[in-house]
């Protein structure tokens, strides 16, 4: 398991990858186009799920707040170096696609299934052949290691 100052890897299996697939399929035909004062990304949606119960369940239980969302990225689409827009960290779940897109940050590749990733720090992704689908728990009041140090205490 990779875990230093870009990327903590755990686990997936410590949350129920069935109920975040089922609610992603759920709300798959509700995404728009991620969009930030940067600007418009193109190939690259968001849909935020705020009503989520497994998601605050997730939250509560370790003690973190965070607001859950998903992310698509489109075949053989580039989301360009950037740090991430107010967020300080995130714990990633990769539901589709994972193998075919290693995530660059500051210049060092890694292909993970989850992880927390710390997104202050510059990070890219090549997305390959196929459509990469990302569960989000985007934290905006934790740092990175404090995030890393909960989710070890939680079996990560």
């Amino acid at each position: 398991m990779i875990q230093n100052e870009h990327i903590n890897e755990f686990n997936p299996t410590m949350f129920d990858l069935r109920l975040l697939e089922e609610k992603y399929e759920s709300v798959e035909d509700q995404f728009v186009t991620y969009e930030d004062p940067r600007g418009k990304h193109d190939g690259f949606m968001l849909n935020r799920v705020p009503d989520f119960d497994y998601a605050n369940e997730i939250c509560e239980n370790m003690g973190i707040e965070s607001n859950p969302r998903f992310y698509t990225l489109d075949p053989h689409t580039y989301l360009v170096p950037h740090k991430d827009y107010g967020t300080s960290c995130s714990i990633n779940i990769l539901l589709y696609g994972q193998q075919d897109a290693p995530i660059n940050v500051e210049g060092a590749e890694y292909k993970y299934n989850a992880c927390v990733l710390n997104v202050q720090k510059e990070h890219s992704v090549r997305n390959g052949p196929l459509k990469r689908i990302l569960f989000k728990l985007s934290i905006f009041n934790q740092t990175y290691e404090e995030v890393c140090s909960i989710l070890n205490k939680n079996g990560g």
